[in-house]
């Protein structure tokens, strides 16, 4: 469960760093790094808060 948990979170971070590389922060938005994650909203909510 919590290797599982884990890899979400990791996954929601690599979405996010692949696109504020390409896109820069402030191009890239959270609904894009659900998508890229294969997360929802929510999840980068409970993880992180907000971007």
């Amino acid at each position: 469960m919590k290797t599982e948990k884990a890899d979400k979170r990791v996954n929601i971070l690599e979405a996010a760093e692949k696109l504020f590389s390409e896109l820069g922060y402030e191009g890239a938005s959270t609904r894009q790094i659900a998508k890229e994650a294969g997360a929802n909203m929510s999840m980068i909510n409970y993880y992180f808060g907000s971007k």
